[in-house]
């Protein structure tokens, strides 16, 4: 007759595993995110024209009154 020893595994290691995946899942998308806002999603600047004098008249602030 044989004589079968089973051991119980340690299972600790799971752990780990799942955190390390999680942590490398969130990564990639804030790398893609990054990646995605920079170039698909960016708007152009405004170029410079040179010569474009632009004059805006604002009104003059109220010093009294309540809101």
């Amino acid at each position: 007759m044989a004589t079968t020893i089973e051991r119980e595994r340690d299972r600790s290691d799971g752990a780990a595993g799942w955190a390390i995946a999680v942590i490398l899942a969130l990564a990639i998308v804030v790398v893609a995110a990054i990646i995605w806002a920079r170039y698909y999603n960016a708007t152009p600047g405004i170029p410079n024209t040179g010569g474009t004098n632009i004059n805006v008249t604002t009104p003059a602030p109220s010093t009294g009154g309540t809101y």
